[in-house]
């Protein structure tokens, strides 16, 4: 009897680790490593024009001073006064 349970975890354990390796195979070819740094690199790029609009359109609705200080409690929160003093 045991060894018909060692065959059935066998097989579910054989199964599992093609499953994985099948996985990492395609993560691999599809260069999702690649991809996903791309994605960083341009989306730390687009960030201070993004900014920028943000500002100017908030600055429409509510007033610049009010943007730009509802900006800068929201980065000090993040990061502290003197890197949201420079953004």
């Amino acid at each position: 009897m045991s060894s018909v349970s060692t065959q059935k975890i066998e097989a579910a354990m054989k199964k599992d680790v093609s499953w994985v390796m099948g996985a990492l195979k395609q993560f691999s070819e599809n260069r999702c490593a690649a991809m996903a740094a791309s994605i960083a690199f341009y989306s730390a790029f687009s960030l201070a024009p993004t900014l920028v609009m943000v500002i100017a359109v908030a600055g429409w609705v509510f007033g610049p001073e009010a943007a730009r200080g509802q900006l800068f409690h929201q980065v000090n929160g993040l990061i502290g006064n003197n890197a949201a003093a420079n953004v």
